[in-house]
This record gives structure tokens, sequence and C-alpha cells, in this order.
């Protein structure tokens, strides 16, 4: 992202920082001060040097605003009359990569400002290709948005991302990660704070990969049959929806797009479920992001919740205990803005339970779009508490 900043308005950021606006700033690019003012495209260090009998601080845009900036020019003073600023984007790494082929820059630039930050440095260093043993694609955009038009009926901002050699897609929209799991019939979705760079670190995490994204049975299919190129896949033959096992023994090399095609065509376009609930974090704090209920089972999600979060977790458990299996998988999601949280059963069928601050709470069918159920639940409707309860009518 570039950003230019005229002298007047530095020396107008400068005041409002309390920064003498005597204060000469000079530019240092290696050896010289002439070399920095000859220079275009120089990386820049800018110290404040007060002039004025006031102490003003070290330039507050000299770590904040400048971390990469080209002069265009100078004024006699030496201050300069415009900085082009760039700030870097997150750096996605990968390590194990095999490129397929570069993506050229006319689809980096149609598609990088509805993309997350660093998607189009990641475009330009890699290209497409497969990550660690296959399982991952890195798409070209463009293929992705031509493949899908008219067999998804994405949003016109939608960027599909990844690939996997199991047909799921993995979409960016609306400030969120959507993975399509099409083969199940789902769509499960990220905590609108997670980045690129933290989701593509799940990518490369083996106890991600099977636990939220479902990898298995591919690699026993790879290790027979070869990993995939990367507009191929892994198809069930049968599909799941019509019977077939979740086995490698019923797995074979499809092309990528026309088996989505089959699949939304015999079984419909895939659901929203709710929350991909990511396993813990296997290194670091073991109780970072996950919240011990009040039956003594595990839900997992984003951010440890205060005590107040907690009480309200606990309670969308308790509901959802009465509902689901003790050792059903459960997530939540924080709503500091609305003094509530969201306690999620992220599977085939299941849904949302929407807890406020005063203990109240509103279900929600996962098919319910969450920012229409969030809408709903800043309504003021309710889901009364004998109704949460067994589809048999009897209580756990």
């Amino acid at each position: 992202m570039s950003r230019t900043l005229s002298a007047r308005s530095i020396r107008s950021r400068s005041r409002r920082r309390r920064i003498s606006p005597s204060t000469r700033l000079s530019v240092t690019c290696g050896p010289s001060r002439e070399r920095a003012m000859r220079s275009t495209t120089p990386v820049c260090s800018f110290v404040s040097r007060p002039t004025h009998p006031w102490r003003a601080r070290r330039s507050w845009f000299a770590t904040a605003w400048l971390p990469r900036c080209s002069i265009s020019s100078c004024s006699p003073s030496g201050m300069p009359d415009s900085i082009s600023i760039r700030r870097p984007e997150p750096v996605v790494t990968f390590a194990r990569f095999e490129p397929s082929a570069p993506i050229s820059e006319e689809t980096i630039a149609r598609f990088a400002p509805n993309a997350p930050e660093g998607a189009a440095e990641m475009w330009r260093r890699y290209g497409t290709g497969v990550l660690g043993d296959g399982f991952v694609r890195v798409v070209d955009p463009a293929r992705g948005a031509q493949m899908t038009e008219g067999v998804l009926g994405l949003a016109p901002t939608a960027v599909v991302l990844f690939s996997t050699a199991l047909a799921d897609l993995v979409i960016w929209n609306d400030g969120a990660f959507l993975v399509a799991k099409f083969r199940w019939g789902v769509v499960q979705y990220t905590d609108r704070a997670v980045t690129l760079e933290q989701f593509t670190q799940w990518l490369q995490d083996e106890q991600r990969l099977d636990e939220a994204f479902e990898r298995q049975p591919y690699p026993a299919a790879a290790a027979r049959d070869g990993v995939p190129a990367v507009e191929e896949c892994f198809g069930f033959v049968p599909l799941l929806a019509l019977g077939g096992g979740n086995s490698a023994d019923h797995l074979q090399k499809m092309v990528l797009w026309e088996h989505i095609a089959l699949i939304v065509q015999v079984a419909g376009p895939p659901k929203v479920t709710g929350l991909l609930v990511p396993p813990p974090e296997p290194q670091g704090d073991a109780t970072a992001g996950r919240a011990p209920a009040s039956d003594g089972g595990l839900v997992v999600g984003e951010g440890r919740p205060t005590p107040d979060q907690q009480r309200l977790i606990d309670i969308g458990v308790g509901y959802w205990r009465r509902m689901i299996a003790a050792d059903a998988p459960l997530g939540y999601t924080l709503l500091p803005e609305d003094d509530a949280v969201v306690v999620s059963y992220a599977v085939r069928g299941g849904g949302r339970i929407y807890v406020a601050t005063d203990g109240s709470a509103l279900f929600t069918y996962s098919s319910a779009p969450p920012h229409e159920a969030l809408e709903v639940f800043r309504s003021g409707r309710r889901t009364p508490p004998e109704h949460f309860r067994p589809a048999d009518g009897t209580r756990r």
C-alpha cells in the first residue's frame, strides 16, 4: 500500500504529535546525506533534530510511518517535498513448496484489493503450486473465479486462495476465510481476526490438517497413486453424498473443477455450518484459546475469554450438552462489542447459540448466515431455555 505525505502534512502531523515545527528532518541512506537526496528508492531512516529550545522526542513517524519510502525531491532546507511510503505486507512463508506456474501481475492487480493482507506478495513469491505433502495448493485467483462462476454464486469480492487434494476450496470473503468442504456439503469460516499469515501456518500444521481440514484419507491415496496435479484432486466414488465410503479405497483422481461442479449438481451447494474450529496450539501456553467448560469438557476458540465471557461460554455449553453428546466438539467466538459470546457446534446440521450478558440465549441453525443471525440476536429475540432439548424431547 502506498501513501504520499507532503511537507506541509508532515509539519502538521508533527505539531499534532507535539514535535517542534522547526525540527529538521535529515534523511540518511548510506554514508552521505547528498547520496540520499539523489536516490529515488532508498530505505530511509528519519531522525528528528530539534533546532527549537523545546526538547522534542524522537520523531513519531520515524518508526510508525516510514518503514520503507522513496523521496521524489527535497527543498533547500532538507525537508522532503514528498515521500512515498509503502507499508510492508505480512510475510507468508511455506517450508515446503513445489511451484507450478507464476501468477501474472495483471491478475494480482485485479484481485489484491479484495484479498487479505499478504496475498499479493504470496502470489508474486510463490505463484501456483503445492504445499507440504501435496494436500494444500495455491490457486490462481483468476482461474478460481472463472471456474466457480455459475457453479457457486460467489460474491464479486470473493477471492479463491487455496484448494485441497480432496476438492475443498479456501475462499476469502468479507474479512474471513471460508473453507468449502464439498465432499461433506459444508462451509466453515474463521474468526475475522485470523490473518493470512496465521492461516497459512495452519495449512502447514499436521495436526490442524487432520482435525480441522479433515485431510484423511488423502495420505494413503497419495502413497498409492501419487500426488495429484494442481488442477487435479481425489474424488470419492461413489460420492459421499450418495453413500460412498470415506476411505482411500473409494478415492480416484479427478479434474478438480469438474469434480466440484459434479458434487454441486448432484448434492447441491454446500451450506454454512459454523466456525472452522482448529485444535489447540501444539506449543506455548497450553491454555491459550481453550476455555474449560463447566462440565469438565473443553471448547476451542480464538482469544482467551475474560471471567465474565467464560461464564457466558459455560451457559452456552450447558445448553448444548442438553442436546448433543458430552464429548461433541464445540467452539466459541467472543463478541466484545455486544458483551456476548457464540458457542458453536461446527458439524453438518449443527448450529450456534448466542449468549447475552444477562444469560439469555438465541439458538440458530448452522444454515443461517452468521451476519443475519447476529442481527436477530441484537434485535432482542431469544430462545426459551426449555426449548434446548434433544430432538426426541427427552432431557440429558
